[in-house]
């Protein structure tokens, strides 16, 4: 279940927002309409004990309705699913719009984009929860022709927020190189990095992701310098012309 997934069909961004801290989960008692407490009741349970082990009643019962009114909304499981993945897509744009709204250059909206993600990342308990006990439902969507519509939807969702940061003519290729280094060290596997401390993720971006974007001063459209003439060492003298 990955949360960029319907990142390009996303409706506008949620107002409840914390754009100095970190964004506040949606749980049911906060929710607003019936539907809103289905899918945070859902996000709950797979919290708890995974998606497969969640059943309809189980939300039903978390959101404080009848097994009757949640078919109302959601016909089963999968669409259930569906929706909390929007959700949680949407919550997590509008967080990184947030930033890129507050950020002065491209390296602040690299590194603060960066940490926001990590940070919603390992606030998320349903995903967290998947990651360690069913990983399949998650890695299914990074995988081969799975990967390549993710990192389509991701760089679909990225070029909004960095193209006005981005001087070259190629923001695409930009955003794809990214979402790769991104998706690289926010894996679970990777423990080298930790991208939620903002000093960690300026070193990267500034490793990484500055030298190799288009247009910047760092980048591989700067126009090299020529060597300077070589001045050290002996100089052989021009030969001289013999006798005559």
């Amino acid at each position: 279940m990955s949360y960029l997934m319907v990142a390009a069909e996303l409706a506008p961004p949620t107002a409840d927002l914390e754009v100095a801290g970190r964004i506040p989960p949606v749980t049911p008692t906060r929710a607003a309409s019936t539907r809103d407490r289905l899918v945070a009741a859902f996000l709950v349970n797979v919290a708890r004990c995974g998606y497969s082990r969640t059943t309809l009643d189980d939300v039903a019962r978390e959101a404080g309705c009848s097994r009757a009114t949640l078919y109302r909304y959601f016909p089963g499981k999968a669409p259930l699913a569906r929706a909390a993945v929007t959700g949680e897509a949407e919550r997590y744009l509008a967080g990184l719009r947030a930033v890129a709204a507050a950020a002065p250059d491209l390296e602040a909206v690299l590194v603060d984009g960066l940490v926001h993600t990590a940070r919603f990342l390992e606030d998320n308990d349903a995903l967290q929860f998947l990651l360690r006990s069913e990983p399949e439902v998650v890695v299914t969507h990074l995988c081969f022709t799975n990967g390549d519509r993710f990192l389509r939807l991701a760089c679909s969702a990225l070029e909004p927020v960095l193209s006005p940061f981005l001087p070259g003519g190629r923001p695409g290729r930009d955003c794809e190189w990214v979402a790769r280094i991104a998706l690289a060290y926010l894996a679970p596997e990777n423990t080298s990095t930790d991208l939620t401390d903002r000093d960690q993720a300026r070193e990267l971006v500034r490793d990484f992701l500055l030298p190799s974007l288009a247009g910047h001063p760092s980048g591989p459209d700067r126009t090299p310098e020529r060597p300077a003439p070589r001045t050290s060492g002996p100089t052989r003298e021009a030969p001289r012309p013999a006798p005559i």
